[in-house]
């Protein structure tokens, strides 16, 4: 396979860094400089929080919806936290 950048074969897919480091999203966007302030994360969670309250409030109008809302927010969660 040819890289479209060198028009040569190469192996960097899926590398960031240059020096073949392998870099997960997780470790990019932590290292990411506006994260680091709390105001920014602050107003980040604030937003989450806020949209996913508008969600909850969409499915009020079933408990079914509202549960399974809750409870894919709640599995969403723990898998994000593994």
């Amino acid at each position: 396979m040819l890289c479209a950048l060198h028009n040569s074969s190469c192996n960097h897919i899926g590398r960031v860094g240059g020096k073949g480091t392998k870099m997960n999203l997780r470790s990019s966007v932590t290292k990411w400089a506006p994260l680091k302030s709390p105001y920014v994360k602050f107003c980040l969670i604030a937003l989450a929080g806020g949209l996913w309250t508008f969600g909850l409030v969409d499915q009020l109008y079933s408990s079914a919806g509202a549960m399974k809302y809750i409870l894919m927010s709640l599995l969403i969660g723990v898998v994000a936290m593994l």
